[in-house]
């Protein structure tokens, strides 16, 4: 007897792979990162701020790494669904795992499919258990899917988001020194803003902690790559293991 989803544990075994790569990847690269400190003036206040930005570009291979790990997820997904419905599905009919914007779209597909029995004997543990949509218990699948559709078109370029900056002092014109609060801009830097002191020049450069995240234009864009990696990679295993006793009752023998 064929081992339930073996092709599925599969393409999920090597999503991880995927996952625990590009993360030994991301920690290299930001212990070995160098950050630009310079100092902006407004024209139209004459306020001047410190700004702090990443002065190298994300390695190219992130991009790539994140999409197969998306992919090998995803697929995991569509072969368990494949494997137990192919017996009744036509060819013409045959897609991936459901996944749906609304509880309403999961329904409807399902109603739709109501005389096939393959899909009739998983609409309890899709509607009660895994909820494949936004808001859902599989909420987090969504935007799985999500982004592997778009990494199909186009690379999902991750971007280093600069999170806190620790001892970083300042001298002014008049020869005061201070330490500067930050905020985050959405560029992936820091804004230091520094109040009242004109001519500002950075004397001490402190410590830097930084991140990648999802780039800009993204269904998840801010949020950190390898937590919602592992979210995903979380989701897609409980889907697995949700439709493990269908698939034992697929291979079963008569």
């Amino acid at each position: 007897m064929k081992n339930p989803f073996a092709s599925a544990h599969l393409k999920l075994k090597r999503a991880k792979e995927h996952i625990d790569d590009l993360n030994a990847q991301i920690k290299e690269f930001i212990e070995r990162s160098v950050y630009e400190i310079s100092v902006q003036r407004d024209s139209k206040t004459g306020s001047e701020s410190v700004k702090v930005s990443p002065s190298k570009p994300i390695p190219d291979d992130f991009a790539l790494i994140l999409g197969d790990a998306l992919h090998n997820l995803k697929s995991a997904l569509d072969f368990a669904w494949y494997e137990l419905t192919f017996a009744d599905t036509p060819a013409k009919k045959r897609h991936g795992f459901p996944i749906y914007p609304s509880r309403t779209h999961l329904e409807d597909f399902l109603r739709y499919r109501k005389e096939q029995h393959s899909i009739y004997r998983l609409c309890d543990v899709l509607l009660r258990i895994i909820q494949p949509y936004t808001g859902g218990n599989g909420d987090s699948l969504f935007h799985l899917h999500s982004l592997d559709k778009i990494d199909k078109h186009m690379l999902l370029i991750p971007q280093v988001q600069i999170v806190r900056i620790d001892g970083l002092w300042a001298e002014d014109g008049d020869g005061e020194k201070f330490g500067i609060k930050w905020r985050l801009v959405p560029s992936g830097g820091l804004v230091l803003n520094c109040g009242k002191h004109r001519n500002v020049k950075v004397i001490k450069k402190g410590q830097i902690a930084a991140t990648i995240v999802f780039g800009k234009g993204t269904p998840m864009a801010g949020h950190l790559v390898i937590p919602v990696l592992h979210e995903f990679e979380i989701a897609v295993s409980s889907v697995l293991k949700s439709l493990d006793v269908l698939g034992m009752e697929v291979h079963t023998p008569q």
